[in-house]
């Protein structure tokens, strides 16, 4: 029953991942379709007004991306029932997760939970990769990381082969 339940919690995580994937991909793939149409009654001023929205769209979404990663650095881990999206979950990641736990039978806000924390180690992980080596910032992640290790193998966030590479790469930061 356990090994069913862990089994469901780790599909959940890589749906999670599969759709911010997919978020991604289709906002892209909207973007592209619309700057790469070649409609003849399109006037250029129009052409213009839509290659401009397009920009900014792009830009509004890779801002809320950057600030929901930059927020991650300083992020805790949630403890609770999720009441409102923390600041380094981005509103379309925050969407992609709620509705994760609407359409799951077993959802729950405890779920919600888990998987704003999976994504929140996620985005730790990717911060502790690109900061400095030997810097105050990617020690104090190392140390956030190895702090949330044991939650993502419990809910199989993370596999073990993984998590033990991964636990001697973060303690050589701590040396």
């Amino acid at each position: 029953m356990l090994h069913h339940k862990l089994d469901k919690t780790n599909t959940v995580s890589k749906s999670i991942i599969i759709g911010l994937l997919l978020a991604g991909v289709i906002t892209i793939s909207i973007l592209f379709y619309w700057h790469s149409r070649d409609d003849e009654n399109t006037e250029p001023s129009a052409a213009a007004t839509i290659s401009d929205a397009e920009k900014k769209l792009g830009k509004e979404f890779d801002h809320a991306q950057e600030t929901a990663a930059m927020a991650a650095i300083s992020g805790k881990p949630a403890s609770d029932k999720m009441k409102q999206r923390p600041d380094y979950v981005s509103e379309i990641e925050w969407q992609i997760l709620q509705n994760e736990v609407e359409h799951d039978h077993n959802g729950s806000e405890e779920k919600l939970t888990g998987l704003v924390n999976n994504l929140l180690f996620i985005k730790k992980k990717d911060a502790w990769v690109s900061s400095e080596e030997n810097s105050p910032q990617r020690r104090q992640l190392a140390r956030e990381l190895l702090d949330m290790l044991p939650q993502q193998l419990e809910t199989e966030g993370i596999d073990p082969g993984e998590a033990k590479e991964l636990k001697i790469r973060l303690a050589e930061d701590l040396k």
